[in-house]
């Protein structure tokens, strides 16, 4: 069977017409950004060590945005 994406997410798919709230929408913008940014640094730095040592920063913010939509 078939299963969209918005069901295996928990989030509501485009035929329900939610919207997400407004601090909400923030923080998934916040946490896309970050994790685009984490991505981009872990792709520069394609060594693993140095993967590991440029990219701390980055993976840190990640799981800092990621705690604050796991409160709200």
């Amino acid at each position: 069977s078939y299963l969209s994406p918005s069901f295996l997410y928990g989030l509501p798919s485009s035929s329900d017409a939610a919207v997400v709230p407004r601090p909400c929408g923030d923080l998934l913008a916040n946490f896309s950004r970050s994790v685009a940014h984490f991505v981009n640094c872990f792709v520069s730095n394609a060594r693993p060590i140095t993967a590991c040592q440029g990219c701390v920063n980055e993976y840190l913010k990640v799981g800092l945005i990621h705690e604050e939509i796991v409160l709200v």
